[in-house]
């Protein structure tokens, strides 16, 4: 596929595909991996609305956090995966290893990230459509994104500091 971009200037993609390890070491399947038996751990909620934000951009919490919330100005840790909204194609991902850390509200991340993680809580896992104007334009990011691609994405929000 070619070097894909990165969603920030230097993001390290340690990957495993579909996979993600459990804080207790066994493995388990990256969706829908929610243990609503343990005391304080994230739920998936029952029927999340879709919630449009600032620039429609829009998103659907997959699983609603209950750790420390994400704030402009804090540093967070984040695995994810970004397909093109047009026709789903991946271009960029980070799902296991260390998770690609950046500040909340820094001009070295796509805007549409800022709006999206911004509220969200340590545990949490949400989709969202970034429009073109707060992903990467008019210029995109070739190959892999086109000029004015509507981007889509979900974060496992894996830590604030």
């Amino acid at each position: 596929m070619g070097k894909s971009p990165n969603i920030a200037t230097a993001a390290p993609k340690k990957q495993t595909e579909g996979k993600v390890q459990a804080q207790n070491g066994a493995s388990q399947k990256q969706k829908g991996a929610v243990n609503k038996n343990v005391k304080g751990s994230p739920q998936t909620p029952g029927k999340t609305p879709k919630v449009l934000k600032m620039g429609g951009l829009s998103y659907t919490d997959l699983v609603v956090g209950t750790g420390v919330e994400a704030k402009h100005g804090k540093s967070v840790g984040v695995y994810y995966e970004g397909r093109l909204a047009s026709n789903k194609k991946m271009f960029d991902k980070c799902y296991s290893g260390k998770p690609f850390k950046f500040r909340l509200g820094a001009s070295d991340i796509i805007k549409g990230w800022s709006v999206a993680i911004n509220g969200m809580k340590v545990g949490g896992k949400r989709k969202f459509v970034c429009p073109p104007h707060l992903g990467y334009g008019s210029r995109g990011a070739p190959p892999a994104i086109p000029p004015n691609a509507a981007l889509e994405f979900v974060v496992e929000l894996k830590a604030v500091g």
